[in-house]
């Protein structure tokens, strides 16, 4: 994370209800004092009982939200893609009433602290149990390299979207195929939410809240569906049918909150994908190599690289987790693997693939030298 970056109102343009509606901003790196390339920043009206202002914006080419007080420089940290800084409660949201209800709406879940009374212990019972029994690997998709949440949520949606239409528009030829896609639904939903539950317990407070909501919306889909059935079995369709349109709206809710993790939040991506790193050594005066079986961070290229000393060799990984960004340097070393310490992933020292989950993506490979006392670091040029 970056502290050293501040932002400074330029030209206000448009007008909504009186409030700028977009604003440039000067973004200046403290440290250098050059000028990060300008951002157009969108205010709109918050839909809610919040009233503040929402920018969003882009630097550099990554994806970043930034969030600023009008009329005023801000401080913001930046985190390579994102950048966030709370903003004073300033009149300003400009937006469909549709787009700012959702956007408050998920706000509000993600700062329901009571909720953190049931998802702290679930998470940590859940941690444990498939910890203990060996499932956590199978369940986050390490053995696959790519969760298998993700890919397993086609199955019960596509099913109950199937049957869905058909009970819309099949007529009564169609009413068996509906009948077993709803209950094709349900069976894939009991491994889909296994493997959602063990990815869920790997996040932290805020994420952890919206996909307890996430969860529950899909419970209640679950039993929207089963109730549906039983009803179809029992030959009360006109209520199966009703039973699974509530089932689908609230599946929708659920895979809305599960988009929001993912596409919003990046819960579950791959948090090493945009670390490129330097083509070329970079190393800085001061920082000496490791000694044997020692770790140290280092920052080559704007990216956070981890260098240890095994067998005299020297080996480098991106110190920032794949899985949930934890910092390898601060884990320990278990024979030739580095051994996160949030999770508990471990990564092969010589080529950064996994040799224990719940990562799923291996970690980018650098190469390091000693060049008269000082550290160097440089992408490797090697295929994996």
């Amino acid at each position: 994370m970056r502290a050293d970056l501040t932002t400074s109102v330029g030209s206000l343009s448009g007008t909504a209800d009186g409030v700028p509606t977009t604003i440039q901003l000067t973004v200046v790196d403290a440290a250098t004092g050059d000028a990060l390339p300008g951002a157009a920043v969108y205010l709109w009206r918050r839909h809610g009982r919040d009233d503040r202002i929402a920018a969003r914006s882009r630097l550099n080419g990554s994806g970043v939200y930034a969030r600023v007080p009008v009329g005023k420089g801000a401080v913001m940290s930046l985190d390579r893609t994102r950048v966030r800084d709370e903003f004073d409660r300033v009149r300003g949201f400009h937006a469909s009433s549709l787009n700012g209800f959702v956007e408050s709406v998920v706000e509000r879940i993600e700062h329901m602290t009571v909720l953190d009374r049931l998802a702290a212990p679930l998470a940590s019972a859940v941690s444990d149990l498939f910890g203990r029994s060996g499932l956590k690997d199978v369940l986050s998709g390490s053995w696959f390299g790519h969760p298998l949440h993700p890919l397993l949520t086609d199955l019960p949606i596509g099913s109950w979207t199937s049957a869905m239409l058909l009970d819309l528009l099949g007529g009564g030829r169609a009413q068996p195929a509906a009948d077993v896609l709803v209950a094709v639904g349900i069976v894939s939903a009991v491994p889909t939410a296994v493997t959602g539950l063990s990815d869920w317990s790997d996040l932290g407070d805020t994420d952890r809240r919206t996909g307890l909501v996430h969860a529950t919306a899909n419970s209640v889909a679950l039993t929207c569906y089963l109730a549906s059935l039983v009803a179809r079995r029992r030959g009360r369709r006109p209520t199966g049918v009703l039973l699974g349109f509530a089932g689908a709206s609230a599946a929708t809710a659920g895979g809305f909150l599960g988009g929001h993790l993912v596409y919003r939040r990046g819960a579950g991506v791959d948090h090493t994908t945009f670390d490129t790193g330097p083509a070329e050594w970079v190393g800085r005066d001061g920082t000496a190599a490791p000694a044997e079986g020692e770790m140290v961070a280092v920052i080559a290229g704007g990216v956070d690289v981890m260098v240890t000393r095994r067998h005299g060799m020297l080996c480098g990984l991106a110190d920032r987790c794949s899985h949930q960004g934890g910092p390898l340097h601060e884990g320990e070393l278990v024979g030739d693997r580095v051994r996160c310490p949030w999770h508990a992933s471990e990564f092969v020292l010589a080529d950064g693939s996994v040799a224990r989950g719940p990562a799923s993506a291996p970690q980018p490979v650098y190469e390091a030298r000693d060049d008269n006392g000082i550290l160097q670091v440089r992408r490797n040029r090697q295929p994996k």
